[in-house]
């Protein structure tokens, strides 16, 4: 296996780890009205025949513009080391990204998901999944959603790698943050608690004065720690502009400027996450962010969602940079022996309920039918194992009751309703 050293830490191009790569398979589906990833999941053709096929080598799909189509990518995940990965999905207009803990896609669960109304800044930089624990060698079933209402349309799945002993220690309990200045409660600490949501609303967004240079906010580690890499994540919308004419920098704890770098003096602005990959690793006890002066909206205000601070204490410690999630590690999904007609329902279930389990069937036989109104469809009633045509009870859930042919506009009349009853 090939290895390439960047200072004492070492990085695993993707591309060079696998012997053999092999080309996956994405479905596609024509729509018109549809405008979101979620719609798709509701439309019946979803369960049968895609429109067309391609063969694609990476978790990136494309569409032209004017096309309104839905796409769902489909693979096996083998990963190159065991260690925990972050998977980011970039997407226009709408998308998600689900992973199996095993290789089954009866256990997928959604890691990311893009709405149509995510702001497109946001859409473009990425949104991030939490912490997944890979083993090597092990396949995972992913999927991969796209859909598109107009213009150009497109998802695009990376992944980053770092074993245990990579830390972020902006979020070590030692690690004590403050700032030149604090304005509408946007306090020092909320940029190292470990929350990346950039929405103000979420209470996890630094903010200053708007109108005082020399802006500045730090973290102090607590103690010398080895530093090679901090990530700086930003607000998303209009006001994202104000994170630009900035400098980084790491100091030692008396002060003394061990590295820095400036960003975006001149023009533009952190759009969702900027890192800085430091040319070697280095060792500080704060870092700092500072305005250089007015940013692009013309004020002095430093508003950040979350800082991190990576590094390890381990000379061999493992990372891998963001990058694509390329067919070197991707195996083709054909089909699944427990579900040979592809309607994502169980054949076992079928066959149990008198489903035919060769073909996708609609009305009360349909994926998304749910005939005995207890607000469980067939797709959820099969992964549940429950009964289709009987309403059902499960334990953690609310039981649901619909009624069509109610005419009514308040509680009070509806309850006096003999179909209520």
């Amino acid at each position: 296996m090939n290895k390439i050293i960047i200072s004492t830490f070492l990085f695993f191009p993707i591309s060079i780890l696998a012997e053999e790569s092999s080309k996956i398979v994405n479905q596609v589906w024509r729509v018109t009205e549809e405008s979101s990833s979620s719609s798709i999941l509701d439309d019946e053709r979803f369960y049968g025949v895609a429109d067309e096929v391609e063969e694609l080598t990476t978790l990136s799909i494309g569409i032209k513009s004017g096309e309104a189509r839905a796409q769902r990518l489909r693979a096996y995940l083998v990963a190159p080391t065991t260690g925990k990965y972050q998977f980011s999905l970039s997407a226009n207009d709408s998308a998600q990204f689900s992973l199996s803990p095993t290789s089954s896609k009866w256990q997928k669960q959604v890691l990311i998901d893009i709405p149509r109304t995510t702001p497109r800044d946001i859409q473009d930089s990425g949104v991030s999944s939490k912490l997944v624990d890979l083993v090597a060698g092990q396949e995972y079933f992913v999927e991969l959603i796209q859909q598109n209402a107009s213009g150009v349309g497109y998802a695009e799945l990376t992944w980053e790698y770092r074993d245990q002993s990579y830390q972020n220690w902006a979020i070590d309990p030692a690690a004590i943050s403050s700032q030149s200045s604090t304005f509408k409660g946007g306090l020092a600490e909320r940029a190292h608690d470990g929350d990346t949501n950039g929405n103000w609303t979420a209470g996890s967004v630094t903010l200053t004065e708007l109108s005082s240079p020399g802006t500045w906010w730090q973290v102090d580690l607590g103690q010398a720690r080895p530093i090679d890499r901090v990530n700086l994540w930003n607000r998303p919308g209009p006001i994202s502009n104000r994170l630009s004419n900035f400098k980084v920098s790491v100091l030692a704890a008396d002060g003394t400027l061990v590295a820095s770098k400036d960003f975006y003096p001149i023009d533009g602005h952190v759009i969702g996450k900027e890192e800085w990959v430091l040319d070697s690793a280095v060792t500080g006890s704060v870092v700092k962010v500072e305005m250089l002066g007015a940013n692009r909206r013309g004020d002095y205000c430093l508003s950040l969602a979350e800082v991190e601070v990576f590094g390890s204490t381990d000379a061999n410690a493992q990372y891998l940079s963001r990058q694509l999630v390329a067919a070197d590690h991707l195996k083709p999904y054909i089909t699944d022996a427990t579900d040979n007609d592809m309607d994502e329902l169980v054949d076992s279930w079928e066959l149990l309920h008198g489903f035919d389990s060769s073909i996708l069937q609609l009305g009360d036989y349909s994926p998304l039918a749910d005939s005995d109104n207890d607000g469980l469809s067939n797709l959820e009633e099969s992964s549940f194992g429950t009964e289709p045509f009987t309403g059902s009870s499960i334990t953690g859930y609310w039981t649901v009751e619909k009624w069509s042919d109610i005419v009514e506009y308040g509680v009070a009349g509806l309850v006096q309703h003999d179909r209520f009853f």
